[in-house]
């Protein structure tokens, strides 16, 4: 996961990860920062939670995570971990929700009880493992780097590690069956729980935080063979590709107005026709982010990329208005699947 560390947590399926080496000088100096690795942003995040709600509403799961969470929804949950990004660690080793850039969506942890639940979380996952110099651990969580060439996610994989998304959710689970939690994270209890795995569960389904486009510095394409290579080939999960001034991540992580704006009984129905997943619980995950890596193969699929400086690469398509109607139609649909899958996996744990 050398793109934010590069280091989000994917789940143990048995086989040993590779250690990671740290960012490349070249993208610290491009100025990425693992704050702008959004998936979704709280507009989709609390969406997802919105239809796993209505899913669950009425059902002895339902009651079960309404007593565990209080005063919260599932759709107040997803967003959670993104307002742990405001918690700062000061001079003197103390942690402390700072409002700011990204606390607009935060208000209803703004209780102080729910901001010192923040800052305990932040402090428990903070110096955990090596990540990017200055930032929290916690933060490399939310994604892997699985080069799309690979077509499938496995815990070997250059971009995966023991703490990405896939070993989030994961460790999230364990937690909700009263298993242990393995390292490097550090779950409280059941409620802090469900406000992971309501975020994670969104994060996985964004395809451009599993799988990854690695460049040259030509914009040539490169399957890279050594975590080496990766880290020098990194692309930040398209954060460091430009596009109608901005990311071609970031891109990504935005719903549709439509989305927004489409009755939830709509939506729920839609989810409602999903298929389920089978197997084990906690072995979906990896399953899901698979998928993802092969919706991030058709998401760099007739683009063409040229450097932009240091590091840094803009995107050209073939054909621009096209590729945003399939975007926009997969996003939507990643959204849906996202929301029945968190009131799966719900009640796969409390049926």
């Amino acid at each position: 996961m050398l793109r934010r560390l590069i280091g989000e947590p994917q789940q143990s399926i048995g086989a040993p990860m590779k250690t990671l080496l740290p960012l490349t000088a070249a993208v610290v100096l491009a100025g990425f920062s693992p704050h702008t690795a959004f998936a979704w942003g709280p507009e989709g995040h609390a969406l997802v939670g919105k239809i796993a709600d209505q899913l669950l509403a009425g059902t002895p799961t339902g009651a079960k995570v309404d007593r565990i969470l209080e005063l919260y929804t599932l759709e107040d949950a997803a967003k959670w971990p993104d307002c742990v990004r405001s918690v700062v660690k000061n001079p003197g080793g103390t942690f402390e929700f700072v409002e700011g850039k990204y606390t607009a969506p935060c208000t209803a942890f703004f209780p102080p009880q729910e901001r010192a639940r923040m800052a305990d979380y932040a402090k428990r996952n903070w110096d955990t493992f090596p990540y990017l110099p200055g930032h929290p651990d916690h933060e490399a969580y939310h994604f892997a780097d699985i080069p799309i060439e690979d077509g499938s996610y496995a815990p070997s994989d250059i971009g995966a590690s023991t703490h990405d998304v896939v070993h989030a959710i994961d460790a999230a689970i364990a937690k909700l069956q009263h298993r242990s939690v393995p390292a490097p994270f550090s779950i409280k209890d059941d409620k802090e729980a469900i406000l992971l795995l309501a975020h994670f569960v969104g994060d996985i389904h964004q395809p451009l935080h599993v799988g990854a486009i690695y460049l040259d510095a030509s914009g040539t394409e490169v399957n890279p063979i050594s975590e080496a290579q990766a880290e020098a080939d990194t692309t930040a999960g398209g954060n460091l590709i430009a596009v109608d001034g901005g990311e071609l991540h970031g891109e990504w992580d935005s719903i549709s107005k439509s989305l927004e704006t489409t009755n939830i009984n709509t939506l729920v129905s839609k989810a409602k026709a999903l298929p389920h997943d089978a197997g084990p619980v906690d072995g979906w995950a990896a399953a899901w982010a698979s998928e993802s890596v092969v919706a991030a193969a058709q998401a760099f699929t007739g683009v063409t990329f040229t450097p932009a400086g240091p590091h840094k690469w803009k995107a050209t398509f073939a054909d621009r208005a096209a590729y945003q109607t399939a975007e926009e139609q997969e996003k939507d649909a990643r959204v849906v699947q996202a929301g029945a899958r968190l009131a799966a996996v719900l009640k796969a744990i409390w049926p």
